[in-house]
């Protein structure tokens, strides 16, 4: 039988790193969930797949071992805006496209890199091609100019005609790629994050009468991610003269010192507490001490699935967020708490209700502990749509279609 080739562009990730840490059979110390890269290894394994990885990690680096070929290749203008910005993704896919080909892939994963619709050209090379979506395609309340519109429909044949399958989270990404092609995509296979059951074994329930009441954030410190609304619930609360709150800001971005500034000259710095990066083991006992967690993502944010959501129901933690992000819908509806997008008012009304009342509390808590189980689950991870589409391969066929239920 042919050794399988695989070329996998990634997303930033350093991965020769993770590599390291595979290959010791140990996940990534910092990040709670099992890296993306960590599960492309251990199927190229499986299969006995030659596997040639490029990420946009910004510090270079090429590492050749045994199956695998890892190249951390920073992305040119990534950062930049305008025409300059689509030079650069236009740049930086026929570079993907170059090396895909030069390695002699049979199957190509695509995360990121360029606007989708380049990679067409994979496809007329005979490299069978999957895009693998971790965040929105196009946000069509941002991009309502002729020229983004274009670039959307382009990418609307691609997905259409071009990709072998779709590896999708589930299941507002599947419902935008339905709603870009008009319903002539090719067969999705859905998948979700995966975490290890150990890392959250040996966190506390969270107490409803110790006080005070701890709220906790988790994510990158940007305004579109909504912290700066979420000082201002810490701001308001604090106009209503309570006292029983705390807020616990974990994470590093371009934000952070303009979001101390403001809490210091709002005097909520002892209460509203930006801790700045937090590695896992201080994120996890940050969970341990919390009563919530808040994802007041905005809805210019573009997000896809929010993995701290997940992260927070493995720790039995209820979430506060918003229909802007409505992924969570049809994965885990009853552990959550949905608030109207951009409204700083509603938030601060949700965390009011969980401190206050018991009953409603304790049964959002207790709906996180029934749905835990299919994040433990490999079969529904990126793994085992990555495994699906091998063995479609593998055996000549066309990958059956896989929805999360």
């Amino acid at each position: 039988m042919k050794q399988l080739r695989v070329f996998y562009a990634a997303g930033p990730g350093h991965v020769i790193g993770t590599f390291i840490h595979w290959k010791s059979g140990q996940d990534e110390p910092f990040e709670p969930a099992v890296a993306y890269s960590a599960q492309f290894y251990e199927v190229c394994r499986e299969f006995n797949a030659r596997g040639y990885v490029v990420t946009a990690c910004p510090q270079r680096g090429f590492l050749r071992e045994g199956l695998f070929r890892l190249e951390h290749r920073p992305y040119r203008l990534r950062a930049a805006g305008g025409i300059l910005y689509h030079l650069g993704q236009i740049w930086n896919g026929l570079g993907l496209i170059a090396s895909a080909i030069r390695f002699r892939a049979d199957v190509a994963i695509i995360a990121e890199g360029s606007h989708w619709f380049l990679f067409s050209s994979l496809a007329l090379a005979r490299v069978k091609v999957v895009p693998s979506l971790q965040s929105r395609v196009f946000d069509p309340s941002r991009h309502t100019g002729l020229f983004h519109r274009t670039i959307a429909r382009l990418n609307g044949s691609f997905f259409a005609r071009a990709c072998f399958a779709i590896m999708s989270m589930p299941h507002e990404l599947t419902d935008q790629i339905v709603e870009l092609t008009r319903g002539r995509q090719r067969k999705f296979i859905e998948f979700l994050p995966l975490y290890r059951r150990q890392a959250f074994e040996q966190i506390t329930p969270p107490q409803f009468a110790q006080r005070p009441f701890v709220v906790l954030y988790v994510g990158r410190i940007e305004a579109d991610k909504g912290v700066f609304d979420l000082l201002n619930v810490a701001r308001r609360l604090s106009v209503g003269q309570r006292s029983d709150f705390t807020f616990h800001i974990c994470g590093d971005g371009s934000a952070l010192s303009d979001l101390r500034r403001a809490a210091a000259e709002a005097r909520l710095s002892d209460r509203f507490r930006c801790h700045g990066h937090c590695d896992r083991f201080k994120v996890r006992e940050m969970y341990g001490h919390s009563h919530v967690v808040v994802v007041p993502t905005r809805t210019e944010s573009g997000e896809g699935f929010n993995k701290v959501t997940v992260e927070a129901i493995l720790c039995g933690r209820p979430v506060i967020t918003s229909s802007a992000w409505t992924a969570w819908k049809s994965v885990f509806p009853e552990a959550i708490v949905e608030v109207a997008p951009n409204d700083p008012h509603a938030y601060a009304d949700a965390i009011v209700r969980l401190s206050e009342d018991r009953q409603f509390f304790e049964r959002k808590s207790r709906a996180c502990l029934t749905v835990q189980t299919q994040f433990y689950d490999l079969d529904l991870s990126w793994s085992g749509a990555f495994r699906r589409v091998l063995s479609a391969v593998q055996q000549g066929t066309s990958p059956r279609a896989f929805r999360i239920p």
